[in-house]
């Protein structure tokens, strides 16, 4: 499991504890009270049932509209991530930061004091319809309470430091995990309601949890974009000399025509891992072209069609739509990826001189920064 599938994973979990939290949680009946005025009914002994299939319905259309601020937001992030992409790994030391000081205050070692606050709009619930429980799940998606802020925060740093694919998932995973709960009180509300006032002291620690998550998370992003822009040596094979060689590798280009890359032992190779689906990868593009061109390195993409969850033509279509220059060399079994533990793009890779594998550095860079790194590259070439 890469590391951005544990992300991933770790944020459907706060997902759940945004609805388990202590803030939320006792809100649930009143909204699911709202949710059901219609579909309540009474038994000749004065039980209480609920029609579930116009229950689910309506707490369908309630999720949708927390949906659509989620894809606001994912709208919204694709947005300004192309105007502070220079900044990326800056705004990701100040958002690690950010996040480790929830994170302390989830867990109880401090306590930060946030103003609710809510949309000058109130609707008449009195008698549900679809149309009143999509806006109610909108505005009840804007109206976050203290304790569903901070974790909203983390996972808008996260997407922000991610991938596009990436960071749109993270959004996705977050939502999936605070909407499910309520689709099933929409399925299973009589027993859920019970179940909620029978253990409402156990969701008292859903906000330590959370806290620890939040806290991991945090470390996390300063490490990585710490250490971003510096190229790592990395020894993920072992040959008697203790490095990988890069130079074993002999791959097709999108024309078919084979690269042995043991041909351009002597000099220097930038290797750029890319996926049609990645919006950084294209911009970067001509970056990289012109940078290559200008130093006289040489330079390839790498990509597979696994990764890319296509086919070959698909990355001959991907290369002729971004006028593209340098060759792709095509992984067909994705066997360099995972030797070099590829997890997120773009990855560029440099091939040292001896064919040896030297380092690495994420995201996306532009001339400067890529000249940077083959000088830092270099520097640590020659010290071995």
């Amino acid at each position: 499991m890469t590391a951005a599938n544990i992300s991933a994973l770790a944020i459907f979990i706060e997902g759940l504890l945004s609805f388990f939290s202590p803030c939320v949680l006792p809100l649930v009946p009143l909204y699911m009270t709202y949710l059901s005025s219609d579909a309540k009914t009474l038994d000749e002994k004065g039980g209480i049932h609920y029609k579930t299939t116009k229950v689910l319905l309506t707490t369908v259309f309630f999720v949708g509209g927390i949906a659509l601020t989620f894809f606001i937001l994912g709208l919204s992030l694709a947005w300004l991530k192309n105007y502070i992409e220079a900044y990326r790994h800056v705004i990701g030391l100040v958002g690690g930061t950010i996040i480790i000081i929830f994170a302390l205050s989830q867990i109880g070692l401090f306590t930060i004091s946030f103003k609710e606050w809510h949309l000058p709009l109130k609707l008449d619930v009195s008698k549900m319809n679809y149309l009143k429980a999509f806006l109610m799940g909108f505005i009840f998606s804007f109206a976050w309470t203290p304790c569903v802020g901070p974790m909203l925060a983390n996972v808008l740093f996260l997407a922000m430091g991610a991938d596009a694919f990436w960071g749109n998932i993270y959004l996705l995973v977050y939502a999936l995990g605070f909407i499910i709960p309520f689709l099933l009180l929409g399925i299973f509300t009589g027993r859920f309601l019970n179940f909620i006032k029978s253990h409402h002291r156990l969701f008292a620690y859903t906000l330590k949890l959370a806290g620890i998550i939040m806290l991991c998370f945090g470390i996390y992003m300063l490490y990585d974009n710490a250490n971003a822009i510096v190229v790592k040596e990395e020894n993920v094979s072992v040959r008697s000399d203790d490095y990988f060689y890069l130079s074993d590798y002999s791959l097709k280009d999108q024309d078919g025509n084979i690269h042995d890359l043991s041909a351009y032992e002597g000099e220097y190779v930038m290797l750029n891992f890319v996926a049609t689906w990645c919006t950084y990868c294209r911009q970067e593009i001509p970056e990289y072209e012109n940078f290559l061109k200008a130093e006289g390195i040489n330079g390839f993409y790498v990509m597979a069609p696994s990764i890319n969850g296509g086919s070959v033509e698909d990355i001959q279509t991907f290369f002729e739509e971004n006028d593209m220059e340098m060759p792709i060399l095509i992984d067909e079994e994705a066997s360099l990826f995972q030797n070099l533990g590829i997890a997120s793009f773009p990855h560029m890779v440099i091939m040292g001189p001896d064919g040896s594998y030297v380092g690495y550095v994420t995201g996306a860079m532009n001339h400067e920064q890529f000249a940077e790194v083959f000088k830092r590259a270099q520097e640590i070439y020659e010290k071995r």
